[in-house]
């Protein structure tokens, strides 16, 4: 469960998945799957966000399904069995008991009983909602399911005749945040402050782009936190790639760093950087040379424009041809 938030808040998202999907519809959200790495080493593992948002389950291969007005509960959960074997190399399961005690879900059962349960839940059901187009291995499953159901309708039992994409349902929900979750981005946005000012105050001429980096992501975890997306930081030609993550480039004399909400991007004689209206990204730009740095700054300059700046209590009014700086509720520093 997230430090932040608690079994209950995660509750409280299933019941409003489960009101919308009415009395005859039922969900599938599958977990994400480890990836190997190499012999038996695996990539680090990264839960679906979709999966995470409704039970705040960490463990790979797991599957909630969402069954409203099922007699024995709406929220079930399939997890893996505990291992004590497998435990000592990979850490702890919850299993059944833990997902029961630790993730207030109605009903939990070993993953191994998936296969004759799913057909069940699905038996009755006019829709299920599950994702589309993201694996075709858990499609494969899904079609087993289906085609389980379907062999018992000569016996009177209703097979679901759609598959809709569970996205849609969801990541509309998830636009939505309560007191809860926004304290959870105040958090967040806290830790990545302190992060890149930390990548700020290492930043100088020879310095690595990986040493950046680090001092991002040893600050993150420092305050229990962890990167959501591997870090851009670029300099001199490496800036013009939109999706730079090698990072093992050097700052060289002579060239300014853009440091933005995104990241850290070095800008070389020639170069530009253009902020879209209206999307809030704090930004600077840090001298690494011992000399001057001119550079150009365009704008429209009209009578009663405001800048706001995003991380920090002012912004500027343009007054006169020039702007004025004030505090955000307009008064004077």
């Amino acid at each position: 469960i997230h430090p932040l938030l608690n079994k209950k808040h995660f509750a409280k998202r299933r019941k409003r998945v489960l009101a919308a999907l009415g009395e005859t519809a039922l969900a599938i959200i599958p977990a994400s799957s480890e990836q190997l790495r190499n012999r038996d080493t695996h990539f680090p593992f990264r839960q679906s966000s979709d999966f995470r948002y409704l039970t705040g389950f960490d463990e790979p291969d797991a599957f909630l399904v969402l069954a409203p007005k099922h007699t024995e509960g709406s929220s079930i959960l399939f997890v893996r069995p505990r291992d004590p074997a497998r435990e000592q190399w990979d850490g702890r399961r919850s299993g059944v008991a833990g997902a029961l005690k630790d993730y207030g879900v109605d009903q939990a059962f070993t993953l191994d009983e998936l296969d004759a349960k799913l057909p069940e839940l699905l038996a009755g059901r006019e829709q299920v909602f599950a994702p589309l187009g993201e694996d075709m291995g858990f499609a494969g499953r899904m079609f087993g399911w289906l085609a389980a159901v379907r062999r018992l309708q000569r016996a009177g039992v209703k097979a679901p005749g759609g598959w809709l994409d569970s996205a849609p349902l969801l990541h509309e929900m998830r636009l939505f945040k309560d007191e809860d979750e926004l304290q959870v981005l105040r958090e967040a946005c806290r830790i990545s402050e302190l992060g890149h000012v930390a990548a700020m105050h290492a930043c100088h001429p020879g310095a690595a782009e990986y040493a950046l980096e680090a001092e991002l992501l040893h600050t993150f975890r420092q305050h229990g936190g962890e990167a959501a997306f591997p870090s851009i930081v670029a300099g001199g030609q490496n800036a013009c790639i939109l999706h730079y993550t090698e990072n093992r480039g050097r700052l060289k004399k002579g060239e300014l760093v853009l440091v933005d909400d995104s990241g850290e991007h070095l800008l070389t004689p020639g170069m530009c950087a253009g902020f879209k209206a209206g999307n809030g990204n704090g930004h600077c730009l840090k001298n690494l040379t011992d000399k001057r740095a001119v550079y150009l700054e365009v704008g429209s300059r009209k009578e009663g424009e405001k800048a706001h700046y995003s991380d920090i209590d002012m912004k500027a009014v343009a007054v006169d041809g020039s702007y004025r700086f004030v505090h955000k509720d307009g008064s004077s520093f």
